[in-house]
């Protein structure tokens, strides 16, 4: 632990018995303690997404504010952080003092030395793979360093530069090129697949029409084409228990006559439909034991 003695609040000079940082390091933490006693918000964390991960050795007055402010919004809607007298005793080792540097270019460090413990840590790592297996050691580096980047990529308060990061479009125009349009998810219908793209991470879709026209029905076939390009599916099902949803998905996907599964007809099949053709329940035993044993995406329904 770092333990500080104020010398001059009014300056901010500090003195620091440091252990495993410097000064610099650990000042910035107790800076935006400071701005969010100050300010009686705790937007910025909201916004940036932040956790007690981003104030390593200050974890414990981080979440004091944090609760503290949840807490009182429970009880007034609006929530407060603690006054200053409350975490200066609860808190006697914080020196409390006014911050005049912005709150962004504070949460844009905090950001830059999570990414330096997570660097580190993820080298210290790699080296201790590397005794073991380089080739798992350069695998796991591989996977760390794509996670880290996401993270480091984060854009803190005032947008994206879109100069500096002019090659990240030219990735994904080279991305779309090979996937030949196609950006997201197939939804089975060819028409609709092209002229929207596929289903994008961002998209929201919703299927309106009157009572028992089949919108369940399409939600289910989009559903199952999502499932068939690999993605996990999970529906929520208001009214239909998992089991009758289970029997829609056997008859969308392979064909089943739905009546028949419901009422027991042995008859599963549509001799009259020549896409169809005739199915017997040894057919329905075996597609069965294949979607049991195989390696397919998990599809959940809730009810």
């Amino acid at each position: 632990m770092k333990s500080y003695i104020l010398e001059d609040v009014q300056r901010g000079v500090l003195t620091l018995e440091e252990n495993n940082t410097n000064i610099q390091d650990s000042l910035i933490y107790v800076q935006v303690l400071n701005w969010l006693l100050n300010n009686n918000s705790i937007a910025p964390i909201l916004e940036h997404d932040m956790d007690d991960t981003y104030f390593p050795g200050y974890e414990k007055e981080f979440n004091y504010i944090i609760n503290y402010f949840n807490e009182s919004k429970l009880k007034d809607g609006e929530g407060v952080v603690p006054d200053k007298v409350q975490f200066a005793y609860d808190f006697p080792d914080i020196p409390l003092f006014e911050t005049n540097t912005a709150i962004n270019t504070m949460c844009e460090n905090l950001l830059e030395k999570k990414c330096y413990g997570l660097c580190v840590q993820m080298l210290q790592e790699c080296a201790s793979l590397c005794k073991e297996d380089s080739i798992n050691a350069i695998d796991f580096v591989r996977q760390k360093s794509s996670e880290l980047w996401k993270l480091a990529s984060n854009t803190v308060g005032s947008g994206t530069d879109i100069i500096r990061k002019a090659g990240e479009r030219l990735e994904d125009y080279i991305k779309r090129i090979e996937a030949h349009g196609l950006l997201g998810i197939p939804c089975g219908l060819d028409s609709l697949t092209r002229d929207l793209y596929g289903w994008l991470p961002e998209d929201y879709i919703g299927v309106i029409a009157r009572t028992n026209q089949g919108k369940s029905w399409l939600l289910l076939f989009f559903a199952i084409q999502a499932w068939l390009s690999g993605r996990k599916v999970a529906i929520f099902s208001g009214e239909m228990s998992d089991l009758m949803y289970g029997f829609r998905f056997d008859t969308m996907y392979k064909h089943f006559r739905n009546s028949s599964l419901i009422g027991g007809d042995p008859d599963l099949g549509a001799s009259e439909i020549k896409e169809v053709g005739p199915k017997s329940i040894n057919e329905y035993r075996a597609y069965i034991d294949e979607l049991i044993s195989g390696d397919s995406p998990t599809f959940k329904v809730f009810t």
